[in-house]
């Protein structure tokens, strides 16, 4: 018996010891202040995209690590051809066993089959996924411990002969990046690998990259520093068929190894993205020394790279003095700069023309202080013509007493929540004189101690224009948490935000947001860890498929990162079918999606509304109206239908016959694999 409690021990510690080594470690910390904004929401009617969820959200995987499923910079889910899906992430089937890599294979109807990749039980994490445009073989790279007598991690790769055999024959885990290549320092580790494939110099092949981070800093204070080291070969559909490990060459990056080294002290966050048009590779972000940039090679990850950089400060005036240091003294240096988003992939628009990626920006001072309540999510962009940094921010609310209520933040302006029309005048006073601003916390959970790692803002792209950013918006259980009243129903929950644009970031709709409260396809869902499939998928009349993948936490908080249960969550899958607007494709790239189509008229409505829908397939039908807090008040429809179009009237009341009360309702309409909800308003 003693044996086995000590067996017992030694996994649990192996686990967490290799849990710690490898999440990423802040560099430096700056010093929180409060501030919240005396205005927390928008009164203000706005026009979100309309919605339906094509696909509910499914389960793909059971897991007791609730942090961080898929890698930090990448999209863990990837889009074949077909509109079928797979998904790369880690998991762990009990708190006491390892960490495993696995996929998922999802239909386009939402059926999934999920299997760890490789066969052998050892500490594997954080994978990066990339498939073949040619074949639409996935390619996984994961960081793991293979060598049980040290604690050195290394990246293997694995690919499915898809192609040949369909989902499931995936080539025996091979290393690719380890502690015997040259680098820069005898003891760098690079992990967290993440994957792409693009266009080849070789005749009829594609150039698949592996890069990964250092987890160890060489500069003079010993921050973290994150130089990194790339790996590519060339392949081919008759290399995967022969089970290839192919050839590869590696390379560094002069400037990451400079900032490594200490020449200057600096740490990068960053993602990478690879053209699909060239042989342009390149990395971008920002870093401690408050400067944006991209590092790019026009030549297949081959020769000499370019660095461009540019200031990360955004200098602001302090509003009426509004905001004062520990003596009273007004801060006369302030600015918005990144803060709190290190996790974000980029993504190449227009022809490869242009980089994009998305992030938070925060009031902050140069005391290296700032204040969590005034962050705000923003898409930032890189064109290599003009070899210019903008922004624009996404969200961003306007306040309805303010001068021009129906003002629009353009590009490279920095939203200010006090100012939100941007004409130079304070919007409101509060009773007592005070400057009255908007609050803004674009962040999962609501710890300001570890909001460096519970944040997470992801790209998805189209082939007609269509971008999607997808972040968690934290404010109402921030609030909530803070015992602000009126916010109790927020405690655990939070939302999932994703801004839309079909011009290619030339505009941007107003933002959906998704959570438990009012949206009944998540009702007893806790999400966190959203992540959007890399592919917009083009449907008719200017809408666009997405899919999500994101992690259902069976208690509020990650036990990884310290906070809620030792109970772990589920791995979930969804798709949802928006409506992008106009946008630039070409008829004959639009595919007609099979789906409810719906819409009720009047809304507002008094006494009365008729739905109308039109099912794609006959079956078995449902229409139910909830409330705002995903509670069934009526069931309209309960039968068989036949294809084609069908109406039902709803005259206000609930499932007694009682008359409800003004407020916001939805109507969600359910055939076979298919379901719709929308809004609508009962004025009386």
């Amino acid at each position: 018996m003693k044996r086995l409690v000590f067996l017992i021990l030694a996994i649990a510690l192996t686990v967490s010891a290799f849990a710690m080594k490898d999440f990423m470690v802040p560099s430096e910390t700056k010093t929180a202040l409060e501030a919240r904004g005396t205005l927390t929401s928008n009164s203000l009617e706005r026009d979100v995209p309309e919605f339906s969820f094509e696909i509910e959200p499914t389960a793909l995987a059971t897991t007791f690590y609730d942090y961080m499923p898929g890698s930090y910079c990448s999209l863990p889910l990837q889009i074949l051809s077909d509109g079928s899906a797979y998904a790369a992430f880690h998991a762990q089937e009990t708190a006491a066993v390892n960490r495993r890599v696995y996929y998922s294979f999802i239909e386009q109807g939402g059926n999934a089959n999920t299997f760890t990749i490789g066969s052998t039980d050892q500490w594997e994490g954080y994978p990066g996924i990339a498939v073949d445009p040619e074949t639409d073989d996935p390619f996984v790279a994961w960081h793991v411990n293979q060598d049980t007598s040290s604690a050195t991690l290394e990246d293997v790769l694995s690919y499915d002969m898809y192609h040949i055999s369909g989902a499931g024959y995936w080539k025996v885990p091979f290393v690719v990046i380890s502690s015997d290549i040259n680098t820069p320092f005898d003891d760098d580790e690079f992990i967290w690998p993440y994957v792409y494939i693009g266009p080849s110099p070789v005749d009829g092949k594609r150039r698949v990259y592996v890069t990964a981070n250092n987890s160890v800093g060489h500069g003079p204070d010993g921050n973290p520093s994150e130089n990194v080291l790339l790996a590519y070969a060339d392949f081919d559909g008759n290399d995967i068929a022969s089970q290839s490990e192919f050839e590869w060459s590696y390379t560094t990056v002069e400037t990451f190894d400079n900032w490594n080294a200490g020449n200057p002290d600096t740490r990068p966050f960053k993602s990478m993205s690879v053209s699909p048009v060239d042989g342009r590779i390149a990395y971008v972000g920002y870093n401690t020394s408050d400067e944006l940039f991209v590092i790019y090679n026009e030549n297949y990850g081959e020769g000499d790279w370019t660095t461009v950089t540019a200031s990360a400060i955004n200098p602001v005036e302090n509003p009426e003095n509004t905001f004062v240091d520990e003596n009273g003294t007004p801060y006369s240096d302030m600015f918005f700069g990144h803060i709190n988003d290190g996790h974000f992939n980029a993504v190449f628009s227009n022809d490869g023309t242009i980089l994009r990626t998305a992030g938070a920006m925060g009031l902050q001072t140069s005391a290296d202080t700032y204040y969590p309540y005034i962050i705000f999510p923003y898409v930032f962009s890189f064109n290599f013509e003009t070899q210019e940094f903008s922004f624009r921010v996404l969200d961003a609310q306007i306040n309805e007493n303010a001068a021009n209520p129906e003002y629009v933040w353009q590009e490279n302006e920095v939203y200010l929540p006090w100012d939100t029309d941007n004409d130079g005048e304070v919007d409101e006073h509060t009773e007592d004189g005070s400057v009255a601003f908007f609050s803004g916390w674009p962040i999962w959970y609501h710890d300001n101690d570890t909001a460096f790692h519970e944040n997470s803002f992801y790209t998805a792209k189209g082939d007609d224009g269509q971008l999607a950013v997808v972040w968690f918006d934290g404010l109402n259980n921030k609030l909530a948490q803070d015992g602000q009243e009126g916010y109790e129903d927020w405690l655990e929950v939070v939302e999932i935000c994703i801004a839309t644009s079909s011009d290619n970031g030339a505009t941007w709709n107003e933002t959906i947001r998704l959570n438990n409260i009012d949206t009944p396809e998540l009702e007893g869902i806790k999400p966190a860890y959203a992540y959007p499939g890399n592919k917009i998928e083009t449907l008719a009349d200017g809408h666009g498929r997405l899919h999500l993948m994101f992690l259902d936490d069976n208690s509020f908080g990650s036990f990884i990162q310290g906070n809620g249960n030792q109970d772990g969550g589920t791995l979930m899958y969804t798709a949802l079918d928006i409506d992008f607007g106009e946008g630039d494709a070409e008829d004959n790239n639009i595919v007609e999606v099979a789906g409810i189509k719906a819409s009720n008229y009047p809304n507002p409505f008094n006494p009365t509304t008729n739905i109308s829908y039109n099912l794609p397939t006959a079956g078995d039908v449902t229409v139910e109206v909830y409330n705002t807090k995903g509670q069934v008040i009526n069931t309209l429809v309960n039968e068989h239908q036949t294809a084609g179009d069908h109406s039902v009237v709803w005259n206000g009341n609930d499932s007694r016959g009682n008359g409800i009360t003004s407020g916001v309702y939805f109507y969600k309409i359910k055939s076979g694999r298919f379901t719709s909800t929308k809004k609508m308003i009962l004025l009386k």
